[in-house]
């Protein structure tokens, strides 16, 4: 076996720490905890678990018994929530590349899930990934947490 001598690790140019943005949306409610909404960072956006709350930190038709329309409800309220703090970090949801979805009630819910989608992103939808979940937390049927692009 040939053994090299090995002269020394090639010098790399210095990586500049790139800025890392807090966003606090004030249109939605209030982190829970020590987290952001989003964090932006260069040209990417990294949104934080969003769920169906209002401003005031309810969630509609919070129960484990609730009919088919219900996921709908949360579905649009979870991704309006979304929107609003991507609004506040400058993007849109156009901007999304990727958006997982956690579904408490996976069987029951997909179908009116997945129409909502449908009816947000009918062009150029983001990749993603759904995922079942369980128990309920607070009454929470969708929980959504994704990354957003903006253009260099």
């Amino acid at each position: 076996m040939l053994k090299e001598e090995w002269k020394g690790a090639p010098v790399l140019p210095s990586a500049k720490p790139l800025k890392k943005e807090i966003i606090i949306s004030k249109k939605v409610m209030s982190p829970v905890g020590a987290y952001a909404h989003a964090v932006k960072c260069g040209n990417m956006i990294f949104i934080s678990g969003v769920g169906p709350f209002d401003e005031k930190g309810r969630i509609p038709f919070s129960s484990r018994y609730a009919n088919k329309n219900e996921i709908k409800t949360q579905t649009r309220l979870t991704l309006e929530n979304i929107r609003r703090i991507l609004e506040d970090a400058g993007a849109s949801l156009d901007n999304l590349v990727q958006l997982t979805a956690y579904l408490t009630f996976f069987e029951r819910d997909w179908e009116g899930y997945n129409e909502v989608m449908g009816e947000y992103f009918k062009d150029k939808p983001p990749a993603r990934m759904t995922l079942s979940v369980s128990p309920p937390l607070y009454g929470l049927l969708i929980a959504m947490t994704g990354t957003a692009m903006l253009s260099d």
